[in-house]
């Protein structure tokens, strides 16, 4: 019986949050609407006083929060106005695909017309990035190849050399001369000349 209590009170309690968590979506979606919507009468105010670079900031934030397709065709007026062709011809097109019907559609896209051709001669006439000099490589001169050392022979014991648990004793000052390695043949290039 206690686990049948147990599991009618979960289930309360999962119904309750569920039932709050409802009810406070619509706050903060509201919340949402009357932030975007004050960007959106702080951006027209600014690109009222031809203050477009700040505009075009507060209007992205409106669209945000209001996925508004107008703020998009304001905020491409705006890009137009600072010479960003490419932002206003985005920001035309998406306008265009929001709002198909939109009563001014004909003169967006004259200027979704007009704005391809300015990016398309903007990207024609982009100066391209100089490249830096390569430095010459120095020719590569062939190597003649070493010819290889003969092992040396270990030294014969002396007679001053101890033994293991035998004293030491004093060596004699002779020492043999070493023997003597051959030297590899030593290549040198020539230049012939006609």
């Amino acid at each position: 019986m206690k686990a049948f209590l147990g599991d009618i009170k979960s289930s309360l309690a999962i119904a309750m949050l569920i039932v709050f968590g409802m009810v406070s979506l619509p706050a903060v979606a509201a919340d949402s609407v009357a932030a975007g919507r004050k960007h959106v009468a702080k951006a027209n105010q600014l690109a009222s006083k031809n203050k477009c670079k700040s505009a075009v900031v507060e209007f992205t934030k409106a669209y945000q929060s209001l996925k508004d397709p107008t703020i998009l065709f304001n905020r491409a007026e705006c890009q137009r106005k600072l010479g960003n062709n490419a932002d206003a011809l985005m920001d035309y097109e998406l306008f265009v695909a929001e709002m198909p019907a939109a009563p001014n559609r004909a003169s967006v896209e004259a200027r979704i017309a007009a704005l391809r051709e300015a990016v398309k001669a903007e990207s024609a006439v982009a100066p391209v990035a100089p490249v830096a000099p390569v430095a010459p490589v120095a020719p590569v001169v062939p190597v003649a190849p070493v010819a290889p050392v003969a092992p040396v022979a270990p030294a014969p014991a002396t007679a001053g050399a101890t033994q293991p648990g035998q004293p030491s004793q004093p060596a004699s000052n002779e020492t043999k001369p070493a023997e003597k390695v051959p030297e590899a043949p030593v290549h040198r290039a020539e230049k012939w000349t006609d």
